[in-house]
C-alpha cells in the first residue's frame, strides 16, 4: 500500500485539537512465519502509516485461535507493545483471538472484522480501515452531505482487484448507525466472503463511498477470484446484493438530513459472445451523469474470442507476449475499456453458457436498484444513460421499467425498421430462464412478463429518445432467412435420467426445441387464436394433395399461389403504404432522398418473404415440440394488450389471406378436375 500527497495534506490541514484516531484492523495466519518476519511485515504497514507525522492511530491485531498462545505470537505481541511504547502515533495495541473452527469449516473472517471494528471503536477509534487511513474523504462527504465526520465508505484503489470495493474505510457513524461494523440482523449472512462490498454498497446512493484513487495497494493473497488462490475456501454471501438497498433505506437514509441528495443507481449488463471490442467501447464509453452511478459489466461467453481480444490489444501496445490466461485477460480488457475513467468489470464464464445465463451473471454481479440490459452488438447514442436517468427521476413505483428504441442504420440503399429491445428494468428477484436457447429467441419477452408480474403488474414506458442502434447482421438472404426460421426453433440438450426394466439408471441426452415460440404455452393470456396462416394452410391442405389425384405439381401451384395472394393482401391493404413510410423515416431521421416505386416494391416484396419464413420456423417449432395444441391457428400477442385493437386487426387480415388461399384450393382443384 502507498500512502500519497493527498492523505498528508489532509492531515496538515486538520486543525482540531483532538486529532481523530484511526483503528487499524489486522488479521494474519501466522503459520512458519518466525516472529521476526512477522513483525517485519506489520512494522512495513505501520511504517507508511506513520509516513503523516499527525496520524495517530490503535491497532487491533487478531490470531488465529490455535497460534494465539505459541511462542511467535507471543514475541510478535511484545515487540508490537514496545513500538507503542515508545512511538508517539500508535496509541495501543490490542490482542483478539479468532474463534476456534475445524479444519473442514470456513474461516468465518467476517465475524472477525466484526469484532475487531467493535474492539476499536469502544477503544476511542473515529474510523477503522482494514489496511490504511483516510482522512480527505471522510471530510468530504461530511461537508457535502452534513453528516458526522466518519461517515461513509471510502475504498482503495486495490491494484490486485481494479474497480472493486476491496477494504472499505468505515467510520465510527457506521457504528452509531447499527451498533457494529456488520448489521446485528445480517451477521449470519457473511461467512468469509462479500462483506466488503456490501459495506461499500451502503453508502454508494448517497456518493459517499469514493474510491481513494490515489491510494493504493495490492492484495498479494487471495484478491481477484481466479487470479490466485486465497488462504481459505471462499463462502461467498447469498442475497446481500437484493437486501441491502433495503438497509439503506431502512437505516442509513433516517440517519442523514432530508436535503441530502441521493444517486441512482444505474448498472449496464452486456453479455458477449463475438467481444468486438469496438462496440464494447461504445457502451462502456456512455457519459454518466453526475446524478447517475453505473458499473459496467461485461460478461464473457466465449474464451477463446476474450483472448484473442486481449492478444489484440497487447500487440496495439507493442506487447507481442502470447502467453495469457483468462483472469489476466480480463484484466487487459477490463483496463482498455475503463480508460474512458468509468467503471467496468469484465468477467468470463468457463464455458458456453449462453445469452441468459450471461446475462444472470452479470444481474448477479450487479448491485444496482435499476439494471439495463444491452446486446453486445449495439451502438448506443452518447446520451443514452443521460436519457434514461431523466426519466427515471420523473417516475414511481408503479413503473416496472423504461423501453427505450433499437434502430438499424441509415443508409442509402436499405430500408429502416424499428424494434424495441433496449430496457431498463428494476431490480427484482427474477432472472432470465436458461430453458430457453443459448443464442436468444423469446427470453427477452419471457423475461420481460415476469418482472412485471413481480412488481405487480407494473407499467412499462417508453422512452423513444434512448436510442441505439443494431447494425445489419452479416450474410445475404439466406443468411437472415435461416436466422429469422431459427429463431422459433432453437434447441438445447437436457440431461435426463431414465430407467430401463433392469433398473439400471442410466442418463442420456434428449433434445428439447425451444425458441420463441415456446411464449404460446407459458402465456396462454397472450396467446389467441386466429385463422390458418400461409404455413399452416400449406401444411394442413397437404393431405389433400397426397389423397387426392391433384398430386405432386398441383401442390406446388397452390402454394405459388398462396405466397402471392399473401403478398398482394398486405400490399393493398395498408402494410405496404406502412413499409414506405418506415423507410423514409420520420422528423430528424426522414430520408430527402426519393426512391422509386421500384425500390419501395422490392423491399416490401422482402419483407413479406422473411414474415413468411419466420411463420413457417415458428410452425415447425411447435411441431418438433409436440405441441401443436397450443401452437396451431394460434399467434401471440407481441404487443401485451398494450396496443388497441392490434389482435382483431391481426385476425381480420389473416382472415382475408384464408380467404384467398381456400380460393387457390378450389380454383387447382376444379382444374385438375377438368383436365381429368
Amino acid at each position: 500500500m502507498s500512502s500519497h500527497k493527498d492523505l498528508l495534506d489532509a492531515s496538515v490541514g486538520n486543525t482540531d485539537s483532538r486529532l481523530p484516531i484511526e483503528g487499524i484492523l489486522l488479521t494474519m495466519r501466522l503459520g512458519q512465519k518466525t516472529a521476526d518476519e512477522a513483525f517485519t511485515i506489520v512494522g512495513r504497514l505501520l511504517d507508511r502509516i506513520e509516513q503523516d507525522s499527525l496520524c495517530k492511530y490503535l491497532l487491533v491485531l487478531a490470531i488465529d485461535d490455535d497460534e494465539r498462545h505459541s511462542d511467535t505470537a507471543s514475541m510478535l505481541i511484545q515487540k508490537l507493545q514496545s513500538r507503542v511504547d515508545s512511538g508517539q502515533q500508535l496509541q495501543s495495541l490490542h490482542v483478539l483471538t479468532n474463534p476456534p473452527k475445524s479444519p473442514s469449516e470456513p474461516f468465518a473472517i467476517c465475524k472477525s472484522w466484526d469484532a475487531m471494528a467493535v474492539e476499536a471503536w469502544k477503544r476511542g477509534a473515529d474510523w477503522v480501515v482494514l489496511l490504511g487511513d483516510d482522512v480527505e474523504s471522510f471530510s468530504d462527504i461530511s461537508q457535502r452531505l452534513g453528516v458526522p465526520f466518519g461517515f461513509g465508505a471510502p475504498i482503495w484503489n486495490d491494484q490486485s482487484f481494479p474497480g472493486f470495493p476491496t477494504f472499505p474505510c468505515i467510520g465510527r457513524a457506521h457504528y452509531e448507525i447499527f451498533g457494529s461494523l456488520i448489521p446485528k440482523h445480517r451477521q449470519a449472512c457473511f461467512i468469509n466472503q462479500d462483506l466488503d462490498p456490501y459495506l461499500h454498497q451502503l453508502y454508494v446512493k448517497l456518493g459517499a463511498a469514493p474510491c481513494v484513487t490515489d491510494a493504493t495497494l495490492h492484495n498479494n493473497v487471495g484478491g481477484n477470484i481466479g487470479s490466485c488462490d486465497a488462504r481459505y475456501e471462499r463462502v461467498p454471501s447469498e442475497g446481500w446484493r437484493d437486501f441491502v438497498l433495503d438497509d439503506f433505506r431502512d437505516y442509513i437514509r433516517p440517519s442523514i438530513p432530508e436535503k441530502a441528495s441521493e444517486k441512482i443507481l444505474l448498472d449496464v449488463v452486456v453479455p458477449s459472445f463475438r467481444v468486438r471490442v469496438d462496440y464494447l467501447q461504445s457502451i462502456c464509453y456512455l457519459e454518466v451523469p453526475k446524478y447517475i452511478h453505473t458499473n459496467f459489466i461485461i460478461i464473457i461467453d466465449n474464451k477463446n474470442a476474450l483472448l484473442r481480444a486481449a492478444k489484440d490489444i497487447r500487440a496495439q501496445n507493442r506487447d507481442c507476449n502470447d502467453d495469457i490466461s483468462v483472469p489476466e485477460a480480463e484484466q487487459v480488457l477490463e483496463h482498455y475499456l475503463g480508460r474512458s475513467g468509468n467503471n467496468v468489470r469484465v468477467r468470463c464464464n468457463e464455458e458456453n453458457l449462453g445469452a441468459s445465463a450471461s446475462r444472470n451473471r452479470g444481474i448477479d454481479e450487479s448491485a444496482a436498484e435499476f439494471i439495463l440490459n444491452l446486446d453486445d452488438d449495439l451502438i448506443p447514442d452518447h446520451d443514452l444513460l443521460e436519457k434514461y436517468g431523466g426519466k427515471v427521476k420523473e417516475i414511481d413505483e408503479s413503473v416496472t421499467g423504461l423501453v427505450g428504441l433499437v434502430r438499424f442504420p441509415r443508409a442509402p440503399d436499405l430500408p429502416l425498421r424499428h424494434a424495441v429491445k433496449c430496457i431498463l428494468f428494476r431490480r427484482t428477484h427474477v432472472r432470465f430462464d436458461l430453458a430457453y436457447a443459448k443464442t436468444g429467441g423469446g427470453e427477452d419477452v419471457d423475461y420481460s412478463l415476469r418482472v412485471t408480474e413481480a412488481c405487480g403488474g407494473g407499467t412499462l414506458l417508453a422512452v423513444p429518445e434512448a436510442r441505439v442502434v443494431h447494425p445489419f447482421w452479416p450474410g445475404g438472404v439466406m443468411s437472415l432467412c435461416a436466422h429469422f426460421h431459427n429463431w422459433a426453433i432453437e434447441t438445447t440438450l437436457v440431461a435426463l435420467p431414465i430407467c430401463f426394466r433392469t433398473q439400471l439408471a442410466l442418463r442420456y441426452y434428449l433434445q428439447f426445441i425451444l425458441g420463441d415460440g415456446t411464449l404460446f404455452k407459458r402465456f396462454p393470456e397472450h396467446r389467441y387464436w386466429s385463422f390458418p396462416n400461409l404455413a399452416e394452410t400449406v401444411l394442413v391442405a397437404l393431405p389433400l394433395f397426397v389423397c387426392t389425384q391433384i398430386g405432386l405439381w398441383g401442390y406446388l401451384q397452390f402454394i405459388l399461389r398462396c405466397l402471392v395472394g399473401d403478398f398482394l393482401v398486405d400490399f393493398f391493404l395498408g402494410d405496404y403504404n406502412h413499409r414506405v413510410a418506415v423507410v423514409q423515416g420520420m422528423g430528424k431521421d426522414r430520408i430527402t432522398t426519393r426512391r422509386s416505386h421500384l425500390f419501395y416494391f422490392l423491399a416490401h416484396t422482402l419483407a413479406n418473404f422473411y414474415v413468411v419464413v419466420l411463420e413457417c420456423g415458428r410452425l415447425r417449432g411447435h411441431i418438433r415440440r409436440l405441441d401443436l395444441a397450443h401452437g396451431l391457428f394460434r399467434r401471440f400477442d407481441w404487443h401485451i394488450g398494450r396496443l388497441d385493437n392490434a389482435t382483431s386487426e391481426f385476425r381480420k387480415r389473416e382472415a382475408q389471406k384464408f380467404c384467398i388461399f381456400m380460393a387457390n384450393l378450389l380454383h387447382v382443384a376444379v382444374n385438375t378436375h377438368r383436365q381429368d
